[in-house]
């Protein structure tokens, strides 16, 4: 039987800032709030031994909205002993909340920065300030070497009309940071959108027949509402929803045989859910580009 691997838990599904693409901005029907501490602890008495990886972040939120975001690192470290990570604007990690991560022993943070420019940066991040986040980075940097901790910091650009001009020095403003890797990703809702596609992908379009999914087969996605999908992306998708890690295990939910099916279906590349299609067929995004920064 498949082994449940990795969990992607998003503590909250709001956000400070208003990115123009973002899924946070859609009017849906799915109930915005955070998961409360005792509400993560009842989760985690549901979950299967064996998970490599927890990330703490969806397709909606910015997980430090959470006001306990640090104590459930701690307790999933504890419970788990699984490796953590969290991707954030970085808006809200500032010299205090920058103690509090390293201390609660969180593996990795991801912080997304789409512009080396105040114009460039708030044309996307809509709410926030390049100046302010590179701060909290650099801050934090600081601070984990000071300290010797083990977090990993990565400074992530997704390549957009709007800041492909400032790339070339992108490697340089990395190292002055002094984050540990830069990593280049490239976004499925950007190359759909004519605002923001940058120049050199204008013209393509890109069919691919087969879809390689990396949630499904070894991973499940847990909303705020501690509703379960195979992914992020199906939040809200009422035919996609596996269960409810309040009503029942996480185990019982991931071996369920509606969850069973869709493995199946996507292991035997056939049967694809139309929203499978929609989302993740028409135009996968190139592999990350990674770049270790020695410093």
């Amino acid at each position: 039987m498949d082994a449940l691997r990795k969990l992607q838990l998003e503590l909250v599904n709001y956000c400070n800032y208003r990115c123009p693409l973002c899924r946070t901005l859609r009017r849906d029907n799915i109930r915005r709030r955070k998961l409360e501490l005792v509400e993560l602890r009842q989760v985690v008495h549901s979950l299967p031994q064996g998970l490599e990886n927890i990330a703490l972040y969806g397709t909606r939120g910015e997980p430090f909205l959470h006001p306990q975001l640090e104590e459930a690192i701690e307790l999933l470290k504890q419970k788990t002993g699984a490796f953590i990570d969290i991707s954030t604007n970085g808006s809200l990690v500032d010299q205090k909340r920058a103690h509090r991560i390293l201390d609660a022993g969180l593996d990795r943070i991801i912080f997304a920065i789409d512009g080396l420019s105040e114009v460039s940066y708030q044309s996307y991040r809509v709410g926030g300030t390049l100046e302010k986040v590179v701060n909290n980075l650099k801050y934090l940097c600081t601070l984990k070497k000071k300290g010797g901790y083990k977090l990993k910091i990565i400074a992530q650009w997704i390549p957009m009309k709007t800041n492909e001009k400032e790339q070339d020095q992108l490697e340089s403003a990395a190292r002055d940071w002094g984050v540990d890797e830069l990593r280049i990703k490239h976004s499925h809702s950007v190359q759909r959108s004519l605002a923001f596609r940058t120049q050199s992908t204008l013209s393509q379009n890109v069919h691919f027949p087969r879809i390689s999914c990396s949630f499904g087969l070894d991973k499940l996605y847990i909303d705020p509402n501690a509703d379960c999908y195979p992914c992020c992306y199906a939040e809200g998708m009422r035919d996609l929803r596996l269960g409810n890690a309040f009503e029942q295990s996480i185990e019982k939910i991931w071996f369920s045989s509606k969850a069973v099916a869709m493995r199946t279906a996507l292991r035997a590349h056939e049967k694809y859910h139309s929203f499978c299609v929609e989302t993740c067929e028409s135009r996968r995004p190139k592999k990350k580009q990674r770049l270790r920064i020695v410093t």
